[in-house]
């Protein structure tokens, strides 16, 4: 297949045009016209995964390569480093980002992953309403989302609302109306400013919450005439206990 059938398709799975304006979802690297060997799902790209993937490859991926402004192609340094190697592979790369969280990832990770049955969903807020005490919540998540730990912010013993958002969520807290918010990466002030509006927090993790991408987008990709394949991107951060 040609580059430009499967953007076609992934735009009709998740319309680019939804992304956020600060957003880079689409293209990222290569030729619309070029034929495509292989299609490659994953969270993240990574050096391993350019080396092993044969010429030709697809990768698509769910946070964009190219995020802000990229002034110069330094091959010394992220991402130019990982951008030549795929252009000396003749490999490619789309991104779904913030157009496939509204359509796809917010939804999933609520309702398939955590199983809480969704009421009511905005572009990337999914709302249930329910019973939980405060022990039980935090079981229920940490058990689903395989979490060892949990950052909370504030502590209510009963909890009738959750609100959920994948990846870093936080500046959506004016956005919540439910006794607690799930999200990933919640920085000091977010929390400052949850606790002074009586909003319970609960820090889920960007990676931790996100991760599923690859097997939700390889569902819709099992149409298309052309192998697709996951790799599983690391997550960056590591936990040490001694």
């Amino acid at each position: 297949m040609k580059l430009q059938e499967i953007y076609d398709f992934l735009n009709k799975v998740s319309p680019f045009e939804l992304q956020e304006k600060w957003d880079n979802s689409g293209l990222i690297v290569g030729d619309m016209e070029r034929e495509v060997s292989q299609i490659v799902v994953s969270l993240d790209i990574n050096f391993t995964m350019i080396e092993e993937a044969k010429e030709g490859t697809l990768f698509v991926v769910h946070h964009p390569l190219i995020f802000g402004k990229l002034t110069q192609l330094d091959f010394a340094k992220y991402p130019s480093n990982l951008m030549e190697q795929m252009i000396l592979k003749k490999q490619s790369c789309i991104a779904l980002h913030t157009n496939f969280d509204q359509t796809h990832l917010n939804k999933y990770v609520f309702e398939k992953v955590l199983r809480f049955s969704l009421e009511s969903q905005n572009a990337f807020l999914c709302t249930t309403k329910d019973t939980w005490t405060y022990k039980a919540l935090l079981k229920h998540i940490k058990e689903k989302l395989e979490l060892p730990t949990l950052k909370v912010v504030g502590k209510k013993e009963n909890i009738t609302s959750i609100a959920l958002c994948t990846g870093a969520g936080a500046s959506l807290m004016d956005e919540v109306k439910a006794d607690c918010f799930l999200t990933g990466d919640i920085k000091y002030h977010d929390a400052m400013k949850a606790m002074s509006e009586d909003l319970m927090m609960i820090d889920i993790g960007h990676y931790e919450s996100e991760k599923f991408f690859a097997e939700i987008l390889l569902e819709e990709l099992k149409v298309l005439p052309i192998l697709a394949i996951i790799a599983n991107s690391k997550n960056p951060f590591h936990t040490e206990m001694y």
